[in-house]
Parts: structure tokens; sequence; C-alpha cells
């Protein structure tokens, strides 16, 4: 695999993110791509849609930075390190491990992130 195209696609990801679109987000996925997380998980880009509104819809704002990635084949292991402002004024910033699997045409397929869910408001 291309790992150049494959790190695109991660930063193609992390933009989506800050975009705060769940379908944006969900057109770096595979149609069947599995996400999960400390909180669960979904499979499938629609749940994918409906997981990234839920997630994100109490925010304003979200800046996420990777640091450093990690390549093995089609497969990167990335630090994560966010700050979001919530739409009631709250602000957080948080850190994780997130690891991506991606498949042939460059979609990424699989998502496991890890964080610390009491790091969040609640």
């Amino acid at each position: 695999m291309d790992v150049s195209a494959l790190h695109q696609r991660l930063t193609d990801y992390l933009k989506a993110c800050e975009s705060l679109e769940p379908k944006k987000i969900a057109s770096c996925f595979s149609e069947l791509a599995v996400v999960r997380d400390p909180d669960g998980g979904v499979e499938g880009k629609a749940d994918i849609v409906e997981y990234f509104a839920r997630l994100y819809a109490p925010l304003a704002k979200l800046e996420l930075t990777a640091r450093p990635v990690y390549w093995c084949g089609g497969a990167a292991a990335c630090e994560w390190s966010g700050q979001a402002a919530y739409k009631d004024g709250r602000r957080v910033e948080y850190c994780g491990i997130d690891t991506f699997e991606f498949d042939d045409n460059q979609l990424i397929c699989r998502l496991v992130a890890y964080w610390d869910p009491d790091s969040l408001p609640q």
C-alpha cells in the first residue's frame, strides 16, 4: 500500500473531524467500516454518521493534532491530542491513541480509539 496516500487519508479524516460534519467524516470510511471506542462502537457507514453526529453535537469547535503516526502495511497507529469548545462555553483538552486499518481503496475500514472517557465533560 502507498503510505503517502494512506497518510493523506488520515489527514483528511482529522480535518473532517474538525469540520464537525458527520457525513464528511463518514466519507473517509468504507461502507462496512467498524468504529470502536471506550463508549462502545458502531458498524457501517450509516451508523458512523449517527455516531459522529451524536459525539460532536455539543461542540462548537474542535482542533486535533496527530503525532507521531506509525505505519505497518495498511494500518497505522497515532497518538493525538484535541482541544474542544462546547456550545455552552466549556473548553476541554484531551488525548488518546487511535489505530486505523485501511482497505484497498484507501478508506478506513476499522478505527479503534483509546482515550479516557472520564476526561470529557458529561
